[in-house]
C-alpha cells in the first residue's frame, strides 16, 4: 500500500511492475524524506552559487545524502551543521568593514588559514573553518 505522498498512476496493462509511475520528487520524499533538499535549493539559502555548492560538496564539507538515480540530498540538520562550522571570506567580511583582499591577509598572517578557496583546492569562495565551533 502506498501512503499518500506517492502520485501514482496505472497504465493499461495487468503487471505491476510496468503499471506503476512515481513522479520524482514524490519518489525522493518517498524514499530520503521530505526535509532533504536539493543541492541547488541549499545553494539558494546559502545565498552562493551552484557551481560552489557542488565543490562544497564534491569536497565534503557538507554532507549528502545519495539517492542514487535521483541525485544527491542535503538533509536540513546537514546544512545547519555547514553553517555552524564555517564561513565564507565574504561573510567575515561583511561583518568587519574591510575589503576581503585585505580580510584574507590580515588572517594569513595571524595563521588562520582557509580550508578551500582558489589557491588551497580549486574552490572559487575562500572558506574558512569557524573560531567558535
Amino acid at each position: 500500500m502506498l501512503d499518500d505522498k506517492v502520485l501514482s498512476m496505472l497504465k493499461a496493462s495487468s503487471d505491476l511492475n510496468n503499471n506503476l509511475l512515481i513522479n520524482k520528487k514524490c519518489h525522493k520524499n518517498w524514499l530520503i524524506g521530505g526535509e532533504a533538499l536539493s543541492i541547488p535549493e541549499a545553494s539558494t539559502i546559502l545565498g552562493i552559487k551552484q557551481e560552489v555548492a557542488y565543490h562544497l560538496v564534491n569536497k565534503e564539507f557538507i554532507e549528502v545524502i545519495d539517492a542514487g538515480r535521483l541525485g544527491r540530498f542535503i538533509s536540513k540538520e546537514a546544512l545547519a551543521n555547514f553553517r555552524r562550522d564555517y564561513r565564507f571570506a565574504h561573510q567575515l567580511w561583511n561583518d568587519r568593514s574591510i575589503s576581503p583582499r585585505n580580510l584574507i591577509r590580515i588572517l594569513k598572517e595571524l595563521g588562520i588559514e582557509p580550508v578551500s578557496g582558489p589557491t588551497v583546492d580549486g574552490g572559487r569562495q575562500y572558506l574558512y573553518r569557524a573560531l567558535d565551533s
